[in-house]
């Protein structure tokens, strides 16, 4: 798409270990249904983790994990613009 030009490149990303994302399976919804806001279904991964962990409501840490969509280059640009993406993704409060 030609959106974004490589600029560098190191080894150095830091400890891969300590990402965390979070992840609902109550984001989309059927056609003529409303989108869930406010999930309580979340569960936890790390990089490389072979399974999730369901914790349910997210609490302490587990509030700062990262979405683990795959985002096309659009949506990132509206993540760094401090938007919402993608829009009907569901929040934790």
């Amino acid at each position: 798409m030609g959106l974004w030009q490589m600029v560098g490149n190191t080894q150095n990303v830091g400890d891969t270990t300590k990402i965390l994302f979070r992840g609902t399976r109550d984001y989309g919804h059927k056609a003529g249904d409303e989108p869930i806001k406010i999930s309580d279904k979340w569960y936890i991964w790390h990089i490389n983790d072979k399974d999730f962990t369901r914790v349910g409501k997210l609490e302490g840490e587990n509030r700062k994990a990262y979405i683990g969509l795959v985002i096309n280059p659009v949506g990132i640009i509206e993540l760094l613009k401090g938007n919402k993406y993608p829009i009907n993704y569901p929040d934790f409060e």
